[in-house]
C-alpha cells in the first residue's frame, strides 16, 4: 500500500505526462476537424457523459467511498459490477427507444446517427474506465493504474501522429480512436485487477439487500441533484447548438479544453482525497480532515490560478497555436473560460468532503439551486438580439460559467468551513487576492515582451511565460507564505510536484 504522496505523484506525473504529450499534438484534432465538427465531437460526448452520470446517479461515489473505509470487503465488487450491468442495460435502451421513436434530432440537432452511436460507446467505455481507476485507488493500485496510463497516452499520441501522417483524421477516425485507446486502459486494468485476485469470488459478508439499502440511502439525496445538474449542464450545450450553432460549440469546446490544463493538479489530488476524507470520516478524526482541507485547498487553488491568468492573458496566441485563424473567435471565450477551472478546483475539493462525511442532502440542495438558475441565464447569455438575449454566443456561456461556478462553490465552500469550523472569510480572501496578484504579473509579463521584442507568437508565448514565472517565484520568495502558507506546507507540495516531475523524467 503506498502513501498519499507517493500515490498523488503518480497520479501527477499521469496528468504531466499528459499534458506535454497532449501539447504536442494540441492542434492536430481542432485544426483538422474544423470549429463546426470539433464541436459536433463535443457536443456529442459530452451529452452521453452527462446522461450516464444521470443513471449512475452517485453509486460510483457510493462505492468509492464505501471500498476505500474497507477495503478488504471485496464482496462489494461482485454487487457493484451487477450494478455496472444494470446501467449498462438501461443506456442502451434507451438510446434504442429514442431512434425507434425517431426523436434522434431533437436530442442531438444536426447528428449523423453513427456519430451519435459513437458517442454513445465511447461515454460509457470512460465511466466503466474511471470505476475501474476508482477501485485501483481505492485498493493502493494507483501507481500500477497510472503507469498503465502513461503507456496509453504515449501509444495515443503515436497512433494519432499517424492518422495525421496517412490524412486520416475525420470526425469518423476520431471517435474510433479514442473508443480504441481508453478500451485498450480498461482492459489492461482489469487484467492486473483479477490477477492480483483484487476482483475474484470471495465470501459474501454482506447480502445484495445490505448493499442496495445502504446504496439507496446514500445516492437518493444525489438523484434529484445528478438529472437537475446533468440535464442543466446539456441544456447548456443544447441551447449554444440550436441557438448559433456547431461553430460556437467548437469555439466554447476549444476554450474549455485549453481551460482543463489548470485542473491537472487538483484532478489528481480528488480522488485521493476522498479517499482519506473517507477513512478519517470513518474514525470521526474531524481534525485531521480540518488540516488536509486547510492544507490542500489553497495550495491546488494557486497552482490553478498560476496557470489560468496566464492562459487568459496569453489567450490569443494560444487560440492562434492550437486551433489556428479558424478559431479567432474563440480568443474571448478562452480568456474568460480559464477562469472556470479555478473555481472549478475549490468545486472538487471542497465538493468531494460533503461525500466523504455522507452530507449529500446538503451538496445536493446547493447543486439543485444553482443548476435551476444557470440554464435561464444561459438562454439570455447566448441567444441573439432578436430571441431577447445578449447575443453573445459561447463568450456568453462562458463568463456565466464562470460566474455561476464561482458562487456555486463558494457557497459550498461556506458549509465546510462551518462544518470543519474554519473561517470562510479566510478562503475567500484567499481567491481575490492570489487572481490579482497573479494576472497582473501575468499581463506585466506579457507587456514586456511585446513592448521590447519583436518576435512570432510562439516566442512572445515562450518569452512571457518563462518571466511570468520568475516574477511569480519571486512573489514567493519574498511574501514567504503567499499570505497564507507556512514554510513546512510549501515544501510539502514542491516535494509532491518534484517528485511526480522527476518520475515523469524517468518514464520519457
Amino acid at each position: 500500500m503506498h502513501k498519499l504522496t507517493t500515490r498523488y505523484s503518480y497520479k501527477l506525473l499521469s496528468n504531466v505526462i499528459t499534458f506535454f504529450l497532449g501539447f504536442v499534438t494540441a492542434g492536430i484534432v481542432p485544426r483538422n476537424l474544423g470549429p463546426a465538427n470539433y464541436g459536433n465531437f463535443n457536443f456529442l460526448t459530452g451529452f452521453f457523459s452527462h446522461f450516464i452520470s444521470i443513471l449512475d446517479c452517485g453509486c460510483s461515489s457510493w462505492f468509492y467511498v464505501r471500498l476505500s473505509q474497507n477495503p478488504e470487503q471485496k464482496d462489494i465488487l461482485r454487487y457493484f459490477t451487477l450494478v455496472v450491468f444494470i446501467i449498462c442495460l438501461v443506456f442502451f435502451t434507451s438510446i434504442g427507444c429514442v431512434f425507434l421513436l425517431h426523436q434522434e434530432n431533437w436530442f442531438w440537432p444536426q447528428q449523423k446517427k453513427i456519430y451519435i452511436l459513437f458517442a454513445a460507446t465511447y461515454g460509457l467505455i470512460v465511466w466503466i474506465s474511471n470505476i475501474c481507476e476508482q477501485i485501483s485507488d481505492a485498493l493502493g493500485f494507483t501507481v500500477y493504474s497510472e503507469i498503465i496510463k502513461i503507456s496509453q497516452k504515449i501509444i495515443g499520441v503515436a497512433v494519432l501522429l499517424l492518422l495525421l501522417h496517412l490524412s486520416w483524421i475525420n470526425l469518423k477516425s476520431i471517435f474510433i480512436y479514442h473508443i480504441s485507446i481508453t478500451f485498450f486502459v480498461l482492459s489492461i486494468v482489469c487484467f492486473i485487477m483479477y490477477s492480483k485476485k483484487k476482483w475474484s469470488p470471495s465470501k459474501c459478508s454482506s447480502s445484495t439487500k445490505d448493499y442496495f439499502k445502504d446504496m439507496s440511502i446514500y445516492t437518493w439525496p444525489l438523484i434529484s441533484c445528478t438529472i437537475i445538474s446533468c440535464g442543466a449542464n446539456y441544456l447548456d450545450r443544447w441551447l449554444l447548438q440550436l441557438l448559433v450553432g456547431s461553430k460556437e460549440q467548437g469555439f466554447f469546446s476549444l476554450a474549455l479544453m485549453t481551460s482543463s490544463f489548470c485542473f491537472m493538479f487538483s484532478q489528481s489530488l480528488t480522488q485521493l482525497l476522498i479517499r482519506e476524507y473517507s477513512i478519517q470520516a470513518a474514525k470521526k478524526d474531524f481534525e485531521n480532515i480540518a488540516r488536509l482541507f486547510n492544507l490542500y485547498l489553497p495550495l491546488m487553488y494557486t497552482i490553478a490560478a498560476y496557470f489560468a491568468c496566464f492562459i487568459s492573458s496569453q489567450s490569443s496566441n494560444i487560440v492562434k497555436f492550437i486551433g489556428g485563424e479558424k478559431y479567432a473567435e474563440a480568443m474571448m471565450t478562452t480568456a474568460v473560460l480559464a477562469f472556470f477551472s479555478i473555481f472549478q478546483t475549490y468545486g472538487q475539493l471542497s465538493g468531494s468532503l460533503f461525500l466523504s462525511m455522507d452530507k449529500v442532502k446538503l451538496y445536493r440542495n446547493i447543486g439543485i439551486f444553482f443548476s435551476i438558475i444557470g440554464v435561464p441565464l444561459t438562454y439570455i447569455m447566448v441567444a441573439p438580439l432578436d430571441k431577447y438575449g445578449f447575443g453573445l454566443g459561447s463568450l456568453g456561456l462562458a463568463i456565466k460559467t464562470v460566474v455561476l461556478q464561482f458562487f456555486w462553490v463558494n457557497t459550498q465552500l461556506f458549509f465546510n468551513t462551518k462544518i470543519l469550523n474554519l473561517r470562510f472569510k479566510k478562503y475567500l480572501w484567499h481567491q481575490f487576492y492570489i487572481i490579482g496578484v497573479l494576472m497582473s504579473l501575468a499581463l506585466l509579463a506579457k507587456e514586456i515582451v511585446v513592448s521590447s521584442i519583436h518576435i512570432n507568437y510562439i516566442g512572445i508565448f515562450i518569452i512571457s511565460g518563462a518571466i511570468y514565472t520568475s516574477l511569480a517565484y519571486g512573489f514567493v520568495e519574498a511574501t514567504h507564505r503567499f499570505k497564507w502558507w507556512h514554510h513546512q506546507e510549501l515544501t510539502q507540495i514542491i516535494i509532491i510536484i518534484n517528485r511526480g516531475l522527476a518520475k515523469m523524467k524517468s518514464y520519457l
